[in-house]
């Protein structure tokens, strides 16, 4: 009895225990992700979702329309009701509108208009506070402006641009505010950098501070406004203290930039690198790179870090020839040795958007220096000009003119200090004498309005029967750059009557010779040398007259004089003379032409070394001064052959 008590004991214990387990097992819910998986067990069944109450007429329209639902409010009763709509208070509105919350009094559209005139009145506000600010406070120095990388236009030139090197260190150190604000003025503002911080060597005074003057200041807008400028200036203005200076600014404060400078001489070059350096080595330190960052020598200025530096080389062929200039610099241009040939190879190097300064005093006519000006004046090329006169310089008056005119010839003034092209340089003919003080030319025959002019051939006067007549010839070879010219005086009145001029074959320039020849009767004097010879033998097939027949005399067999060969024979004897007097007339008015040319080719016809060799400027002709000579001298042979002699 006992035991079966113990028994069903033990069983109520066990149905207990398992009935609190029972209880503590997960909700209905989760039941089924926590159950172990059993091999016999049925996959569970898709349960599909119950379908929602069928939505009113009214609901679906507000779905469709998007219409938020009405907005409520506890009313009285506690319960929960549409808020009601209001009346806005402003004036001249009144328009019902429904609050968002309790604390809304006015539509939102009034609202909105308010908080606009707040704001305006606030940003006006500011606007004043700012405008007194900026009154009261003391000028600060300028900002670096948005500079632009693009290339230069046309007659553009640009010194600084981005990337420029802004240093955080010199010399002596970091570089503090103050100094990196004085730093970005100079990058910007080279009249300042040059006004501020530079300075120079005067003949008189020793060390200065660079001031700029006023007509420097010009020249450095010019610089930046203008790609190709070339300037006209007198000694001692300080223009080559300026372009080194600028040279100076373009490589120190941007990246890879690289000037060149070309002087006539190697002692000129290493004087003007000198000025570019002086001007370095005395700016303050937080404007100076490191010492390791630098190289120069007599010829280069280097700042390695930003792969810039000025060069500086004598006169030469191809001293222009590089792969790409930001700046070429030709020093007294109009003194240098083929300076053509130099600009011609120079010039495709600035085709990037390099800039070129030409300065000089003048130099006569006929150089590179002259022609650029002359046609820059003239609106042919694309150079801008800068012409200086002494008085610009502070203290140079009239007594200070007259004291350097007392002290110095009349061509020297002319070239160093007047800028007069005319009268400098080592013309053979007197400028004064061939174009008055507007570069007119004299002209002093009686008529100077052509009778005829066609194929080459002008007329100003017809030939007066029984008169005499002057003629020279000079002859050049058809296709080169040289011309045919003959030219017909009058041998009473020394009148030019006629010109031919023009490029032909020997064949056609003798028989345009021997129709002219016969028109104006007298000596004909015709240039052998050269094509000559071939024309003189064809006005001796024409039997044209009076030919002039030279004789030579030979000094050590006088008993058997050699026989006169027709043609004039230009020498290194007889050349002197033939210019000597024909300058002799020009300057004593004896020849009065009618054509400018003359007065041209004379102008530009110089002494081209100190043994006194005569000819032509570079790039010139002198066919026009040959012609003359050559009819001046037939004057010496007019009696003869008018009393019927033999012309030698």
């Amino acid at each position: 009895m006992n035991n079966h008590n113990r028994n069903n004991s033990s069983n109520d214990d066990t149905l207990f225990s398992l009935a609190a387990r029972m209880k503590q097992r997960p909700p209905i819910e989760n039941q089924e992700a926590n159950q172990l998986p059993t091999p016999n067990r049925t996959p569970n069944r898709t349960i599909k979702p119950t379908k929602e109450a069928p939505k009113s007429v009214a609901a679906k329209k507000a779905i469709k329309e998007k219409i938020p639902p009405p907005k409520m409010e506890i009313g009285p009763d506690g319960r929960r009701q549409k808020k009601r709509a209001i009346a806005c208070p402003e004036p001249d509105c009144g328009k019902e509108f429904t609050p968002v919350n309790v604390n809304q009094k006015k539509c939102p559209d009034c609202i909105k208009r308010i908080n606009m005139q707040v704001a305006e009145v606030a940003m006006a506000r500011q606007q004043a506070e700012k405008a007194e600010k900026e009154e009261n406070q003391p000028e600060s120095h300028p900002t670096i402006p948005e500079l632009s990388i693009l290339p230069p236009g046309p007659g553009k030139r640009r010194t600084s641009g981005f990337p420029i090197h802004v240093r955080r260190e010199g010399p002596a150190g970091p570089i503090n505010n103050e100094e990196m604000q004085e730093f970005m003025r100079c990058v910007v503002d080279k009249k300042y950098f040059l006004d501020t911080y530079a300075y120079m060597l005067d003949p008189v005074q020793g060390k200065i501070r660079f001031h700029l003057f006023e007509y420097q200041r010009d020249a450095l807008d010019d610089f930046d406004d203008y790609r190709f400028n070339v300037i006209l200036k007198p000694r001692q203005m300080g223009i080559s203290w300026l372009v080194a200076g600028d040279a100076l600014h373009i490589v120190l404060f941007n990246f890879g930039k690289k000037v060149l400078m070309i002087s006539k001489k190697e002692k000129d070059a290493v004087k003007l690198l000198n000025k570019s350096k002086y001007i370095y080595e005395n700016l303050p330190l937080f404007l100076r790179v490191p010492d390791k960052e630098m190289h120069q020598n007599e010829q280069v200025l280097k700042f390695t870090k930003m792969e810039s530096m000025i060069e500086s080389v004598p006169s030469d062929p191809n001293a222009g020839r590089s792969e790409g200039l930001s700046l070429l610099i030709m020093d007294e241009a109009a003194f240098i040795p083929d300076a053509t040939s130099i600009w011609k190879a120079a010039y495709y190097t600035l085709s990037t958007g390099g800039a070129a300064i030409l300065l000089s005093t003048a130099n006569g006519v006929g150089n590179l220096f002259h022609e650029v000006w002359s046609k820059a004046i003239k609106g042919e090329n694309d150079f801008n000009t800068i012409k200086l006169h002494w008085r610009m310089f502070p203290g140079r008056d009239d007594e200070w003119y007259e004291t350097q005119l007392r002290n110095t010839s009349k061509k020297d003034m002319a070239q160093e200090v007047d800028c007069n092209f005319l009268q400098s340089g080592s013309p053979v003919f007197d400028a004064q004498f061939l174009f008055d003080n507007e570069g007119s030319p004299i002209l002093l025959a009686s008529n100077t309005t052509p009778l005829e002019d066609y194929g080459g051939l002008t007329i100003y006067q017809r030939p007066i029967p029984g008169r005499r007549y002057l003629k020279g010839v000079d002859s050049s070879e058809g296709g080169g750059t040289d011309y045919c010219q003959m030219l017909v005086l009058d041998a009473e009145t020394l009148d030019e009557v006629a010109t031919l001029r023009g490029k032909w074959a020997p064949g056609v320039y003798g028989e345009k010779i021997d129709a002219l020849s016969r028109m104006y009767p007298g000596p004909l004097g015709v240039e052998r040398t050269g094509m000559g010879l071939a024309v003189v033998v064809r006005l001796q097939d024409l039997g044209t007259p009076d030919l002039y027949y030279h004789e030579e005399i030979d000094t050590r067999n006088m008993s058997s004089p050699k026989a006169p060969r027709p043609g004039w024979v230009t020498s290194s004897k007889s050349k002197p003379v033939m210019i000597g007097e024909l300058e002799e007339a020009v300057r004593n008015a004896w020849i009065r032409f009618a054509s400018r040319i003359y007065a041209d080719e004379m102008l530009v016809y110089t002494y081209l070394d100190e043994k006194g060799k005569m000819g032509a400027a570079k790039g010139y002709n002198d066919d026009s001064v040959m012609a003359a000579a050559i009819a001046w001298q037939m004057r010496k042979y007019v009696s003869r052959l008018q009393f019927g002699g033999i012309a030698m």
